[in-house]
């Protein structure tokens, strides 16, 4: 499992969400190359490869669904945006190829 991505930017699914009572979070998150990253959220101002508390909390509702997540990360490594995007309409697009 790799902790940090190392691209821009990263797409993939939520796969699984840890919340701790300090409010802090782990997400594990598979990529569209079937990589597992770990991404954390703590409570304290993000730091290189950390998510903001918005996109942590954005993506953890994403837990139980079919929704494609595309993350950007600014040069030091920190989430900056996330974007969702159905992941049945990839399928619906797929199925009709």
């Amino acid at each position: 499992m790799v902790s940090f991505p190392m691209e821009k930017s990263i797409g993939g699914y939520v796969l699984r969400v840890k919340q701790f009572a300090n409010g802090s979070m782990n997400i594990i998150f598979i990529t569209d190359e079937d990589k597992e990253l770990e991404l954390h959220y703590v409570s304290d101002a993000p730091s290189k490869g950390e998510l903001g508390k918005e996109i942590a909390h954005v993506l953890a509702r994403t837990l139980d669904g079919e929704i494609w997540a595309d993350i950007t990360f600014d040069d030091s490594g920190i989430a900056t945006s996330v974007e969702l995007e159905s992941g049945y309409e990839n399928e619906f697009e797929e199925s009709e190829q």
